[in-house]
């Protein structure tokens, strides 16, 4: 049959659309990272706009047997989101959610007027094409490092594995299970070819991801592919059997061929798995169940489980989890035991209608149907032990369009079906309205955001006075106003001091467990001298976070002030314990009492050992390639050692294949540049280094702490600040006092005296006494 011109048109717009907007809700528009920018968000409201003028314009005609209990898991999320213990972070989580189930609507009322559905898998598979080439980009990157560095060695000794790698695994076991639907049914060479080498694709990049709840699924949706083969394809699969069933020969090729593929994923996975990022879940799901149980009908709101989880483990120096790592935990922990049986309907109701669908299917239409089956296979069962619903918000709009693209929906035929019509234009438009009150909440906070990263704090406060207003129950408001007006004050505004205590009260009120926030509030009550209030503060944030050194010092400092020794002695041991690195610091040194302090403990302390020979240095690599330190200690050999070749080879290993560092690495490489007679690199290095050295965050200086913390809890972007300045901290020991006169030394060297200058006054002023070394003379 012809097709006409206008028909292919119609088709090549339509790919062209779905094209566009599913690379964009991948790539750009559903992330947890892109949520934050007030442009993307503005994209995507007008893109959610879209849905409920569609459907007012062209009422929508789909009916599905899953509309009901789709309608009662938001019905329940909504309630639990009402009675939540922070409503405003969970009725976002709703409206996430139900952005999803819009687009499935949407999707669903394409296919049900025409739009084909394997058109709609096309495009899926397109756009996890150029995923996976990304994915791929990353590794072969990674092994061009390691045979620059390791040349001839052509298999790693370090295991490689993908960055957000439980996101790529659960995007990609759904759409490697669409592709193997696709190409059991197949019909031509050049299809058959495309789709087995897409496959191949995407079972490589699962095994870089070393996700083992990834594997997991892949394996289940195999599993799944195989059942649901052997069931509807009975005389298919008899044929081939009775084929081959008298040829023992055959037979035994066979097994051994596939013992020895068996064997050989075997041995790939465990090595693959050999990762330090592997652990047990009882971290997390231990307060999943403690908040369950504390709430057990409703749970504690959607998107709450962080709070949870901060008052189950110490933050610092645990890192913190806005989700449970199992669908299930966290719908028990947000949604209670109503919601966990919610979306058990919903998804019994899902399978039903795709069963039914599978066994009048033939042709394409089955091959659709079987990979929709696998792939939500695969989801809920890598859902077990990761929230692959909520990692990103893509993972969960994902599986929605595809689920709309292959579920089948019948026409309505009743008045008294009319009322999914109206059920899909009430959400729709509910989720459009929230999306442009989020854009015009967001609008001023991020205009604070940029206005107190050009310093300009009272163009700052002015605007994040603006987002309270418009936002009052967004925790995050309250606190960046905090920070802006803690800086004022410091820079000598002392008016704007009791707002910032204001602010933060604010803010402990609405996210009480986050233990910075405590530590900030009794910095502030300290600075006009309200002992009382700041003790119990920084009590509060030791009790929630007893193993962070920076709280204990705080504790210890006004226990000092007011007169209770026993209590400060006891804080500012613990705080040297817990940071050996500051037993060589001023703020010990600048009482009596605290030297006396310091003298005891490090009374009690072992005898420092002689650092490492480079042998055992070496040693060290070869036994731990992926651990960071006896990288950077053998690099300072080498660079103490004039040896500046192996020096940088060294410190390239260890940035390359193993993990952490810190700004150690970043210090070392300005040494390297200066020793290689490049002082002007080395100093324009070294600043940025000391800088992060001087505002460290919770987790130590140059590594995330709060700001990431905001994104994961509110979606929020926030100021690169963790403390209020007036907090107080040790964030130059000795030693990083005697670099901070060697960056002063670097800007002499490179004629930049003024900024000489500059750092040489910072470190006097926090290290007065530092009397190794004078303004005048760099030498011990």
């Amino acid at each position: 049959m012809k097709i006409s011109k206008s028909v292919s048109y119609r088709y090549l717009a339509q790919e062209s659309i779905l094209f566009f907007i599913f690379s964009y809700l991948v790539f750009l528009g559903s992330s947890k990272f892109s949520l934050i920018n007030p442009q993307i968000l503005l994209i995507d409201t007008v893109l959610l706009t879209f849905i409920p003028v569609i459907f007012i314009l062209k009422r929508p005609i789909a009916q599905s047997a899953i509309l009901l209990p789709l309608a009662v898991m938001l019905a329940v999320m909504g309630l639990a989101s009402l009675t939540s213990i922070d409503l405003r972070r969970s009725l976002a989580e709703w409206v996430l959610v139900s952005a999803a189930i819009c687009l499935f609507f949407l999707v669903s009322e394409l296919v049900a007027r025409g739009w084909p559905g394997e058109l709609v898998i096309k495009v899926v598979l397109w756009v996890g094409a150029i995923f996976m080439a990304l994915c791929w980009s990353e590794f072969i990157n990674w092994y061009s490092q390691w045979l620059m560095i390791n040349p001839g060695v052509w298999l790693p000794g370090i295991p490689f594995r993908l960055s957000n790698p439980n996101l790529v695994a659960v995007l990609v076991n759904v759409w490697l299970m669409m592709a193997l639907g696709g190409l059991a049914v197949s019909q031509t060479h050049i299809a058959r070819f495309f789709l087995g080498l897409w496959v191949l694709s995407a079972l490589i990049v699962l095994y870089l991801t070393s996700s083992r709840g990834g594997w997991l699924g892949s394996a289940t949706g195999l599993l799944c592919l195989g059942f649901l083969f052997l069931r509807t394809k009975k005389e298919l699969c008899s044929s081939v059997w009775n084929k081959i069933k008298n040829k023992r020969a055959l037979l035994l090729l066979l097994g051994m061929a596939l013992l020895a593929l068996l064997t050989v994923i075997a041995l790939l996975a465990y090595r693959q798995m050999n990762q330090p990022s592997h652990g047990s879940r009882d971290e997390f799901w231990a307060p999943a169940m403690q908040a369950f149980l504390s709430s057990p009908l409703l749970g504690k709101g959607p998107h709450t489980f962080i709070s949870a989880y901060l008052q189950a483990n110490h933050v610092p120096p645990y890192l913190f989890f806005d989700y449970a790592h199992s669908i299930y935990m966290d719908l028990l922990s947000g949604n209670g035991l109503l919601g966990l049986l919610a979306f058990v309907g919903l998804m019994f109701s899902l399978v039903r209608e795709l069963w039914r669908q599978l066994k009048q299917s033939t042709g394409e239409n089955w091959g659709l149907t079987a990979g929709a089956l696998a792939a939500l296979t695969a989801f809920c069962v890598h859902g077990f032990v990761d929230s692959v619903h909520h990692t990103e918000p893509i993972s969960l709009w994902n599986l929605c369009i595809l689920m709309g693209a292959v579920l089948l929906h019948k026409p309505q035929q009743t008045k008294s079906q009319a009322w999914s019509g109206y059920f899909k234009i009430s959400l729709s438009v509910i989720v459009m309205c929230f999306s442009w009150f989020n854009y015009w909440a967001i609008s001023p906070f991020q205009a604070g955001l940029d206005a107190a990263n050009q310093g300009n704090w009272l163009e700052a406060e002015k605007q994040l006075n603006q987002a309270v207003i418009r936002d009052s129950t967004m925790t995050i408001t309250h606190q960046q106003l905090g920070y802006v007006l803690s800086q004022e004050t410091a820079a000598g505004d002392i008016s704007k001091l009791q707002p910032a205590i204001t602010a933060f009260e604010r803010t402990v009120q609405l996210d009480p467990y986050w233990a910075v926030n405590q530590a900030n509030l009794g910095a502030l009550y300290r600075s006009i001298g309200n002992i009382n209030p700041s003790r119990a503060a920084f009590t509060q944030a030791v009790k929630l976070a007893p193993d962070y050194p920076v709280y204990q010092l705080n504790l210890g400092d006004i226990a000092e002030t007011g007169g209770d020794l026993v209590t400060a002695t006891q804080a500012y041991q613990q705080a040297l314990t817990l940071a050996p690195q500051w037993r060589e610091a001023y703020f010990w040194r600048a009482t009596p009492f605290r030297t006396k302090v310091q003298q005891n403990w490090a009374a009690t302390q072992p005898v420092i050992s002689h650092p490492k020979t480079q042998i055992q240095l070496e040693q060290d690599i070869a036994l731990s390639p992926a651990m960071i330190q006896p990288y950077l200690d053998l690099t300072q050999v080498y660079l103490d050692n004039g040896q500046m070749d192996l020096a940088e080879s060294t410190l390239n290993k260890g940035i390359n294949f193993a993990s952490g560092g810190g700004l150690e690495v970043d210090w070392l490489k300005a040494e390297l540049l200066a020793e290689r007679g490049d002082p002007s690199r080395a100093a324009l290095l070294g600043e940025k280094v000391m800088q992060a050295q001087l505002n460290p965050t919770i987790f130590g200086p140059g590594i995330s702490g709060n700001a990431l913390y905001t994104i994961y809890m509110f979606r929020r972007a926030s100021i690169p600040m963790d403390f209020v300045p007036q907090l107080e901290t040790i964030s130059l020991n000795d030693i990083w006092g005697k670099r901070v006169l060697q960056l002063a030394n670097w800007f002499e060297r490179s004629g930049s005296p003024e900024k000489s200058q500059y750092w040489r006054d910072i470190v006097f002023k926090k290290i007065p006494d530092l009397n190794l070394i004078t303004r005048h003379n760099l030498s011990p």
